[in-house]
């Protein structure tokens, strides 16, 4: 979603397609933040649950958005965006999200290619093995 979301942001003039790019937004929302909170509190053990939360936290929303804007800055000035008129922006717009929206694939790729949940694959091993020794 993040992806759509910053490719289609260059053409966003229209209040639809402004529109659009919230709901985006939002779901995009969901889908990371609350996902990532829901699994760190069902993998993190009992005793670190609330350390573990607060790590995910500050690597998520602050960290990110100290370095986000200091690398969004930097592609601002390196791509010539002048973002004081409404022409200048407007000019630079969709060169200046190109490279979120490519780095949002990139991420996806990784991670849909190396995040695996092997709680449910342990925990099916488990039962196959009580099931084959019946003494335990």
């Amino acid at each position: 979603m993040g992806i759509a979301r910053c490719s289609d942001w260059p053409r966003a003039g229209q209040r639809g397609l402004r529109s659009i790019g919230i709901l985006l937004h939002g779901v995009c929302y969901d889908f990371f933040f609350v996902t990532g909170q829901l699994y760190t509190d069902r993998v993190a053990p009992r005793e670190m649950r609330t350390s573990a939360q607060a790590l995910v936290g500050l690597l998520t929303y602050g960290a990110r958005m100290l370095v986000g804007n200091y690398v969004l800055g930097w592609w601002g000035d390196s791509i010539g965006l002048d973002p004081s008129t409404r022409e200048g922006w407007l000019e630079g717009a969709e060169k200046f999200w190109l490279m979120p929206a490519g780095f949002a694939v990139v991420v996806s790729v990784i991670f849909f290619l190396t995040f695996w949940d092997k709680t449910h694959d342990a925990k099916t091993e488990v039962v196959d093995d009580l099931e084959a020794d019946p003494a335990t």
